[in-house]
This record gives structure tokens, C-alpha cells and sequence, in this order.
């Protein structure tokens, strides 16, 4: 290529210049293949809200994350690479929500959705004995006359019975009382639990018996009471799902 003179050398290059952007534009007109979706998703409820958290595709065009709920399809989010994750405030309590999240290019090309279902709502706890202003002496523990121990215990949302085993929710002094039962009342947010034994069987007063209630749901490990939505009982009430509610208490020999 013979160049005459600069001006016909910065003529030539612009032209180069231009040709490549061309192709480049039209390798970007042209694509037309989705991104990866996204995978991993979780929905986490809170209180007028639900966290979800993802992970992202490895597409290099990677331009955001497009988020859709029902109900509410006109709502639209959007989020940029990178942050694994989004709050969705305003929501309604007690509202079953589904979100669709898809991942979309630099071009515009979007991914299949990936949907998942939750529903934001106050924390389970329980309302009534309060475990902070417990008194021992209140006359929780309730006595029949052939000495069977009763316990009774106010939920702020109907309880899941599958989620409560009474030998693995009443203890006296670390051990799980062996026999029990559960009753419901007060549409499924009372709960009366009651030893199949006697407490001669199991209490040696010397001179009183000492004992601990604790809801931990139907494993003595790990398991977790939750309500009839599935939602995990905030046993201890410090805003995170989990954790013993706990009732210390004596009977007086």
C-alpha cells in the first residue's frame, strides 16, 4: 500500500478504523446467543421482605440480573453482575410471592428464568410464657391428679404439629422425657404438651424438682418448630431464625 502523503495515511487509517468498528457492531448485532441462567437461587423471608441470593454465570457479555414477582409482574429489578444477590422490600406479609430471575448480555439477549416461591412474614415466636419474664413460681407447670406434667405454650401463628415430638422438646435436667403427647387449640396456636408419665417416675425431689422446657422441634440435634407455613420458630427472639426457646422452672417437692 503506497501512502503519498500524511493526510492520505490519516484518510486510510480512520478508514480502518471504521471498518473494524463496523464488524464489531455488526459481531454485536449478530449475537444472538443467551447468557448462562443463573443457578443456586435461595429466597430467604424477613419481614416485609425476601433476600435472594444466587450465583452467576461465567459470560463475559454479562450486562445485569433481571428480576420479575408475582404479584406485582410490572415490578421489575435490576441488578448488576457482580453482587450475588438482592433485598426486595415493600412486600406484603402473609402474601405468597413468586420471582423469576434471568440473566441478560450486553445486547440484550435474556436467559431462561429461574423462579423461586416465598412468602415475607413476621417471625414465629412464641407470645405467651415470655422466657425473659418467666417466673418459676407462676404455676406454668400444670399437675393432674395422677401427676402427669403439662405444659402449655402460645404460638403467634398456628404451629406445624409434624414439627413438635414431646420427647424431644421436654427435658428435666438434660434428659428428654421418654413419653409425651401434644395437643392443639385456639386454631393450632395453643400447644399443651404432657408427659405420658407420671412424675414419680421420673423426679427425685431433694427437695424440689428442677426442670428446663425447650422447644427445639422434632430433632434433639438440630431440629426446628416451625408454623403451618413452614416457617422456623425465632426461639429466642433475636430477629434470626433459630435458636431454643428455653423455660427453667421448679416444681417444689
Amino acid at each position: 500500500m503506497m501512502i503519498k502523503n500524511k493526510r492520505d495515511f490519516i484518510v486510510k487509517l480512520s478508514a480502518v478504523f471504521v471498518f473494524v468498528f463496523f464488524l464489531s457492531a455488526c459481531e454485536k448485532e449478530t449475537d444472538t446467543t443467551p447468557p448462562g441462567i443463573i443457578t443456586d437461587l435461595e429466597a430467604t423471608p424477613d419481614v416485609g421482605q425476601v433476600i435472594l441470593t444466587w450465583t452467576e454465570p461465567a459470560d463475559d457479555d454479562l450486562d445485569h440480573i433481571e428480576i420479575t414477582r408475582s404479584p406485582g409482574e410490572d415490578m421489575f429489578y435490576l441488578q448488576a453482575p457482580g453482587l450475588l444477590g438482592a433485598t426486595l422490600a415493600g412486600l406484603t406479609n402473609g402474601t405468597t410471592y413468586e420471582f423469576s430471575v434471568r440473566t441478560v448480555d450486553e445486547v440484550g439477549n435474556k436467559s431462561d428464568t429461574v423462579n423461586v416461591i416465598a412468602m415475607p412474614n413476621t417471625p414465629f415466636v412464641v407470645v405467651s410464657p415470655d422466657q425473659n419474664d418467666y417466673n418459676p413460681y407462676g404455676g406454668i407447670i400444670a399437675l393432674d391428679q395422677s401427676g402427669h406434667v403439662s405444659i402449655t405454650v402460645i404460638f403467634n401463628r398456628p404451629v406445624s404439629l409434624n414439627s413438635l415430638v414431646p420427647a424431644k422438646t421436654i427435658y428435666f435436667e438434660g434428659d428428654a422425657i421418654s413419653n409425651g403427647t401434644v395437643a392443639l387449640s385456639n386454631g393450632n396456636k395453643t400447644v399443651t404438651f404432657t408427659t405420658t408419665d407420671i412424675i414419680s417416675d421420673f423426679v427425685s425431689f431433694s427437695p424440689d424438682a428442677h426442670f428446663d422446657f425447650v422447644l427445639i422441634g422434632n430433632d434433639a440435634d438440630d431440629g426446628v418448630v416451625e408454623d403451618s407455613f413452614g416457617f422456623p420458630l425465632d426461639g429466642d427472639e433475636d430477629g434470626v431464625i433459630g435458636g431454643n426457646y428455653v423455660l427453667s422452672f421448679v416444681i417444689i417437692g
